[in-house]
């Protein structure tokens, strides 16, 4: 179904944007990688990827998967992508970007690990979320979402129009100034 195509859109649906689903589940893996060459850290964790289409429902702790060399990897599950109409423009700047990406926000866990309980297309709602000293990693956005956020931006952006300036005539006395 493409947001161009309203022969395909279900029986009731008024517009195209009535059938774009506004959200779909994720999950997201979070990998630790050990460092080297710092007395301070021994390890810094990073989100690995988000995976699209999981349906499991949220559990209180990850999956976890330990390779035996210091590396770990948690898979969250649970998660969901939501898009919202009012931050089409935002996800439209994300698009448009050389890397378009996913902003994960997480938060420390019982043992310091980090803990996903966000994930977003929108790079305001991220920029939004570091202001208030939440942790927000960004990783690549799945191809498989690509189709989706443009459908989704076709159906609910709307460019804000031009307008031209008013001009103050300076002149007859409209601007500020001292008043006599």
């Amino acid at each position: 179904m493409t947001a161009s195509d309203p022969g395909s859109l279900p029986e009731g649906a008024g517009t195209a944007a009535d059938a774009l689903p506004a959200r779909v589940p994720v999950a997201v893996l979070m990998e630790r990688v050990p460092v080297s060459g710092n007395r301070w850290i021994d390890h810094r964790w990073q989100c690995a990827a988000v995976l699209v289409g999981d349906p499991a429902s949220a559990s209180a702790a990850p999956a976890i998967i330990d390779d035996g060399h210091g590396r770990e990897l948690r898979i969250w599950r649970g998660l969901t992508l939501q898009l919202w109409p009012d931050e089409a423009e935002s996800y439209r700047h994300n698009l448009d970007g050389t890397q378009p990406g996913l902003f994960v926000a997480t938060r420390p866990g019982a043992d310091g690990a980090p803990e996903p309980f966000l994930v977003s297309a929108c790079g305001d709602h991220a920029s939004a979320l570091e202001e208030m000293s939440e942790a927000v990693h960004r990783v690549a956005l799945p191809p498989g979402l690509m189709p989706w956020l443009e459908a989704w931006i076709a159906a609910y952006w709307k460019p804000e129009p031009r307008r031209k300036r008013q001009r103050t005539d300076w002149k007859e006395g409209g601007g500020p100034g001292p008043q006599s």
